[in-house]
């Protein structure tokens, strides 16, 4: 089992994380990241002299210990606590679970999970009873399942991206020698074209469904729930071709 951070971050405890001022980064290497996570890494800015190679100079575009120690820095920062777990695959059996309650915003406790039916893929829970965790089904109910921490909603301050976190956390757990996560065939995701028109008709429909882009995100996820509650349906956020053609 992994508690540690991201495959791009580290623990700091025996060494200095990794700090940028004005005078210590190259400046002749210095370009502008276009991936969230790396430009949140360059706009990071405070006061420090110790570099991931000890050379005295911040490259984060050369120096990958230099990019991974500056990293560490500002997950710290943000809050991250060290040997706590951040995301763990879980197994719900029940036909008749309530997946409604799965989703940001709906946090419980370990404890309260595990009446609900939810058993983790571990046998035995990461986290303690008292832990608050969050049920996350990044492809619905047929998909992986997770619980996650709160250092994942840490890492989801650095990169407000819901499935670049979970990809994230399981890749950092499988690094960590967790298995590879299980999963029953879930739908295939809808088409641009095709979340375009779900979105607006959501949309018509007095949902907030965020920027019509099509594009599944957070508002839309949670326009998909409250219509699946509202036709009966398992409210696992995804948006099925058969909720598509009822819809259409």
């Amino acid at each position: 089992m992994s508690h540690a951070p991201p495959p791009a971050v580290i623990e700091t405890a025996t060494n200095k994380p990794v700090i940028i001022t004005p005078n210590n980064i190259a400046p002749t290497d210095a370009k502008a990241a276009t991936c969230p996570p790396i430009a949140n890494i360059t706009k990071y800015k405070t006061i420090g002299d110790n570099t991931g190679n000890n050379d005295g100079i911040i490259d984060l575009k050369k120096s990958p210990e230099d990019s991974i120690f500056t990293a560490a820095a500002l997950i710290s920062e943000l809050g991250w606590k060290p040997n706590q777990p951040w995301i763990e695959e879980v197994i719900i059996n029940d036909i008749n679970f309530p997946w409604q309650e799965a989703g940001f915003g709906r946090n419980r406790t370990v404890s309260s999970w595990k009446k609900l039916g939810i058993i983790s893929r571990n046998k035995k829970f990461m986290a303690s009873d008292k832990t608050m965790a969050t049920l996350l089904l990044p492809q619905g109910l047929k998909g992986p399942k997770f619980l996650a921490y709160p250092n994942y909603n840490i890492y989801l301050k650095w990169n407000d991206s819901f499935i670049y976190t979970v990809t994230a956390a399981h890749l950092a757990s499988r690094l960590g020698g967790q298995k590879k996560f299980l999963s029953s065939k879930p739908e295939k995701i809808l088409s641009v074209e095709e979340m375009l028109k779900l979105q607006k008709i959501l949309q018509s429909k007095g949902y907030d469904v965020g920027k019509v882009d099509g594009i599944l995100g957070r508002k839309t996820r949670q326009s998909v729930r409250s219509i699946q509650i509202k036709l009966g349906l398992p409210a696992d956020s995804w948006p099925t071709a058969d909720l598509f053609n009822t819809l259409n």
